[in-house]
């Protein structure tokens, strides 16, 4: 399965501080992605099989 996510300037601004203040593992930052792209209505998350 493969997921894409379209972010805005902002969301990834916030998303890299966020992976910087701390020593995530890219499993953390995917699942953070997707609770920001679920949390914003104007991003959008699709989804293809």
């Amino acid at each position: 399965m493969t997921v894409t996510v379209s972010l805005s300037d902002s969301t990834y601004e916030k998303l890299i501080a966020f992976r910087g203040s701390s020593s995530m593992t890219d499993d953390l930052v995917i699942a953070e992605l997707l609770e920001i792209a679920c949390d914003i209505d104007d991003e959008t998350v699709v989804k293809n099989s």
